[in-house]
């Protein structure tokens, strides 16, 4: 069985002592994390990150960060700002449904983002997903496809992640039929990137295993069930 990625997006659901106690009760499950099928990277708020590195004692899990959130300069800004306070971070979110929205940001300076958290050795995992009203229309597809990268660069082998996450699911509970989910992964596959790929959207303990019956499903990126305490290690527990 291949191994599994969780990505733990905890958005502001939890703050910087929920966070600390948070991973101070997950260090106890150490034996969870080693010669098992997951990997874990989890992403607490920025402001948070150097806090939850010291109390983390589980070497295998790694942290990122939940967004490249603020204005380009340059590509070596990005690689400084993910490398610094001693972090070390490897992975960055973006295109998150929360940034498109809020923040206005379109597929363009989502795609630049990704090219240069890539360039600069940095795992980027990039959300895609229609609305409700897109899906209605049967635009699924179509829409993901602009909310893709071209290509990337040939030179740079580090991988890079691919997250189906539709607008329509994320918090509602509605999750897509395994059927739906695997079609657009393949139609992310048919398209010219090898991208390992996540699903993402009302992902629960009751629900993964089901999921993991889709063999293109790499990873999962998942929101609030990621930052309930016993929901995660149920979580873990299913797909090991």
């Amino acid at each position: 069985m291949k191994k599994i990625t969780i990505a733990a997006n905890w958005k502001k659901y939890l703050n910087e002592k929920e966070s600390i106690d948070f991973v101070k009760k997950l260090n106890k499950y150490e034996d969870l994390f080693y010669n098992k099928y997951v990997d874990i990277i989890l992403f607490p708020q920025a402001e948070h990150l150097p806090a939850v590195k010291d109390a983390l004692e589980i070497k295998n899990v790694t942290l990122g960060l939940q967004d490249y959130d603020y204005r380009i300069k340059s590509d070596s800004e990005i690689s400084s700002r993910c490398h610094s306070s001693g972090v070390g971070l490897d992975s960055c979110i973006v295109g998150h449904s929360e940034r498109r929205m809020l923040h206005k940001e379109d597929n363009k300076s989502i795609l630049e983002k990704f090219h240069i958290l890539h360039a600069r050795d940095i795992y980027p995992i990039l959300c895609v997903g229609e609305t409700q009203e897109q899906r209605d229309l049967g635009d699924t597809l179509p829409t993901i496809y602009k909310q893709l990268p071209e290509e990337t660069p040939l030179f740079n082998p580090l991988p890079y992640a691919i997250a189906y996450e539709p607008v329509w699911s994320i918090g509602t509970g509605n999750v897509p039929s395994n059927k739906e989910i695997e079609l657009v992964l393949s139609g992310v596959i048919n398209s010219k990137n090898q991208p390992y790929l996540f699903y993402g959207g009302s992902v629960n303990e009751d629900n993964v295993e089901k999921l993991l019956e889709i063999d293109l499903i790499d990873g999962f990126l998942i929101g609030g069930a990621s930052a309930k305490f016993d929901s995660f290690i149920q979580i873990i527990k299913k797909i090991n």
